[in-house]
């Protein structure tokens, strides 16, 4: 799968900030019996995919190619400064007695948190369509906002002493 042109270098640039090869990302899928299922796992991206060491056997191992998702992610002690790339694909057993494990190929982009500029105005873009759906919908008007009782809360506050 070809994520874009840049992809393949793409893929190895975001995941220097979590240690490169060494990181142990969170592989996710649902198991045998349909249930979620979540383990970390050693994963060395080959260019193309990436080729797991560590899966579970027995029934909680996934049948066949399934649907999974790759999440390395860092946060502080105070669980600030959160950084994450996750990557949507499919999980795939590999087979032979040579080269156990498994096998993750993306499937799409990676979604990225906190290692890339955000563009606030089309975030809010999006908020905006994504509200105006929901409404539509949901046969709903927009809430009616009394913009002067706002302004006199806000005027209130801004008064107040910061005891901080």
């Amino acid at each position: 799968m070809t994520l874009n042109a840049d992809g393949d270098d793409r893929i190895a640039d975001l995941l220097a900030h979590f240690g490169g090869q060494s990181a142990n990302p969170v592989l996710s899928f649902l198991d045998a019996e349909g249930l979620p299922f979540s383990i970390r796992c050693g994963a060395r991206w080959t260019g193309e995919s990436f080729l797991l060491k560590t899966l579970p056997s027995g029934p909680g191992a996934p049948p066949g190619r399934v649907p999974a998702s790759l999440l390395w992610h860092h946060h502080d002690e105070s669980l600030e400064d959160q950084r994450s790339v996750m990557l949507h694909g499919t999980l795939e057993q590999k087979e032979g007695r040579h080269e156990p494990g498994a096998v993750f190929r993306p499937t799409a982009p990676p979604v990225v948190v906190g290692l890339e500029p955000v563009d606030v105005e089309a975030l809010f873009r999006t908020f905006n369509r994504r509200s105006d759906a929901y409404l539509e919908r949901h046969s709903l008007q927009p809430p009616q906002v009394d913009w002067e009782a706002l302004e006199r809360i806000i005027a209130k506050v801004r008064a107040e002493p910061r005891t901080r």
